[in-house]
């Protein structure tokens, strides 16, 4: 068994945290914590979306900086993979060979200040629109949602 971390007298141990994974469903149910939280998963576009999920991701960043209750918002998409696949005559797919495709994997990290504001988060009508069609994201997987301990930084892309 590894060592474990020494925590000064002064200062009370961690509480544990409060996780929850799952996989998504149709109608996925999670259990939110109270107070403070985050919220992080992957999210797979359908392949040929990824580039228009892409700018609606953009689109909801844009709105989450002045949503209140929003602590920190963050949509990150893996980086764009050559395409390897040839056909018989030795093309990429795409008809070039060693063209780049836009990845359609993506992840979210979210932080608020509690249930009211992921809920009202969730109401808005670019977030409706993304739950209740399928056009755009197949599925949803390794949701957690956990208590924040500390974080150091500032909040946002760097520069803003």
């Amino acid at each position: 068994m590894p060592d474990e971390i020494p925590i000064p007298d002064n200062d009370q141990a961690p509480p544990e945290p409060e996780t929850q994974t799952a996989k998504s469903s149709p109608s996925p149910s999670y259990a939110i914590p109270e107070g403070e939280f985050c919220v992080f998963g992957k999210v797979y576009a359908r392949p040929q979306h990824a580039s228009a999920l892409a700018r609606v991701y953009e689109e909801t960043t844009r709105l989450a900086a002045s949503e209140p209750g929003m602590i920190y918002y963050s949509i990150s998409q893996e980086p764009e993979a050559e395409d390897t696949t040839t056909d018989d005559a030795g093309r990429g797919e795409g008809g070039g060979g060693g063209e780049k495709k836009r990845s359609r994997v993506f992840y979210f990290f979210e932080q608020y200040t509690g249930r009211e504001a992921f809920e009202a988060h969730n109401r808005q009508p670019i977030i409706r629109k993304l739950l209740d069609e399928d056009k755009y994201i197949e599925t949803v997987e390794d949701v957690v949602f956990t208590k924040p301990l500390k974080g150091v930084g500032s909040v946002g892309p760097a520069g803003k």
